[in-house]
């Protein structure tokens, strides 16, 4: 059966119309990107066939498989018909039979890798690249056998394998591949330079977005590697077991102590967009009706989901739930208030695994904010508000975990009350199992 895409975000993206001047400009950038795919392979590859006499092809295609950029044709169709899975954020795909790419490569010693692009969960384009292995099994030495009557006296020809899976190489399969080979050396070399290619090409489409004022929140995607410090429409991404894990997974969702410790772990590479927010902790408005507590769904009270919005920093958030379920429903001010980006960011306290404080100060405003979540245990701890300054006035706007709350039992439990705090007040904040609270502190007049 033909390849089934998997985008996180059903939603296409809105076709826009150009100028032709901004039309060569983005013509003349996916060609200019099409050469640096060549010198990036040249100057990494092992093999003198690819770094001295060139054999290999790039090719960079649009969503439909249309190539853009290139030299021989797309072959993305007929890889599509071929291939019997998914394509998902962060595969790549290797091939060496010509009769499962349209014929884009002529023999086996040709090694194909073609990587799907993805922006913001959706697919937007394809890189790809062939280039040719000295050896790779076979009859004769150098795998070109003049007298072959079929493709399988060449050697090993590989169908269309998912030899990346989420931004993780196969080890395995691949060392099978190599293990045929008579200089599995060199094809490693030659292997790893096509996938450096391929990816050169994916961030210079990310560049191109950049330069007409696209952000990028990148889902599905390994952990923050610096494209941040010369991009940074690169707002934030995932790169961790996300919220949506609690819809399907095996194990009944994430554990309650998951988030304290992707903050001081998974935090530290950068912003983290963990689509916090989720009113309908129970999925009662799954087509199944309320989950029992032994089933996939949050494992956090709904204080907890509004204290994630300060303690896992993210430039760009989003209400991840469906907006019925935030109507009437006094907690949602609390996601109308909270900012997204700070100028001050400090940790009150924690301990991996167990629990964590967070203090945030909104970078456009005077307000402040404290986050608080705990593991499966219930806490109370003492938070001094020695940070605010000297003889003012505030007012603490808080949002805890009710009467009763825990993550199992009774996630929906919230109390909303405020306060006037100042420099010498501190404030008990108790967390239920599984809990935590949300503080905005603002000024009082």
């Amino acid at each position: 059966m033909p390849a089934r895409l998997v985008e996180t975000k059903p939603r296409k993206f809105k076709r826009e119309k150009i100028d032709p001047i901004t039309l060569d400009i983005i013509e003349n950038a996916m060609l200019n990107a099409r050469w640096e795919m060549d010198t990036v392979l040249f100057r990494t590859a092992m093999s003198p066939g690819i770094r001295e006499q060139h054999d290999e092809f790039p090719m960079i295609a649009n969503v439909d498989g249309k190539m853009v950029v290139g030299q021989f044709g797309s072959f993305i169709h007929g890889f599509k018909e071929a291939y019997d899975g998914t394509i998902e954020e962060g595969d790549i795909f290797l091939t060496s039979d010509p009769y499962a790419c349209n014929g884009a490569v002529s023999h086996a010693n040709d090694w194909l890798l073609l990587r799907p692009i993805f922006k913001d969960g959706r697919l937007i384009a394809y890189s790809a690249m062939f280039g040719h292995m000295t050896d790779i099994g076979g009859k004769v030495p150098g795998s070109l056998p003049t007298d072959a009557r079929q493709i399988y006296e060449e050697g090993i020809c590989v169908p269309p394998t998912k030899i990346y899976k989420k931004d993780v190489l196969q080890e395995d399969v691949l060392e099978l591949i190599l293990h045929n080979c008579r200089l599995p050396h060199w094809n490693r070399s030659d292997f790893n330079a096509i996938v450096a290619a391929v990816r050169t090409a994916e961030k210079r489409v990310i560049e191109l977005a950049a330069r007409h004022g696209i952000m990028l929140n990148v889902h599905e995607p390994i952990k923050d590697t610096g494209e941040r410090r010369t991009w940074p429409n690169m707002m934030t991404r995932e790169g961790a077991r996300g919220m949506e894990y609690n819809a399907w997974a095996g194990d009944g969702g994430n554990p309650p102590e998951h988030e304290t410790i992707l903050y001081f772990t998974r935090m530290i590479s950068g912003p983290l967009d963990y689509t916090p927010g989720v009113f309908d902790i129970l999925l009662a408005s799954s087509p199944d009706g309320p989950r029992s507590p032994e089933a996939a769904r949050v494992r956090t009270t709904l204080a907890k989901q509004l204290a994630l919005y300060v303690v896992l920093y993210s430039p760009l958030q989003m209400a991840a739930d469906l907006p019925e379920n935030y109507e009437d429903r006094p907690a949602f001010q609390f996601i109308r208030d909270v900012p997204v980006d700070w100028e001050v960011s400090a940790t009150i306290g924690g301990r991996i695994g167990d629990f964590v404080v967070v203090l945030r100060k909104d970078r456009d405003g005077p307000d402040w904010y404290i986050g608080a979540i705990t593991d499966e245990d219930a806490r109370s701890l003492e938070v001094p508000l020695s940070f605010l300054p000297d003889g003012e006035s505030f007012v603490a706007e808080i949002y805890a975990d009710g009467d009763g709350a825990h993550w199992l039992h009774d996630p929906l439990a919230i109390e909303i009350s405020s306060r006037d705090v100042n420099s010498q007040t501190t404030l008990t904040v108790d967390l239920a199992p599984g809990g935590g609270q949300a503080i905005r502190i603002r000024p009082a007049t």
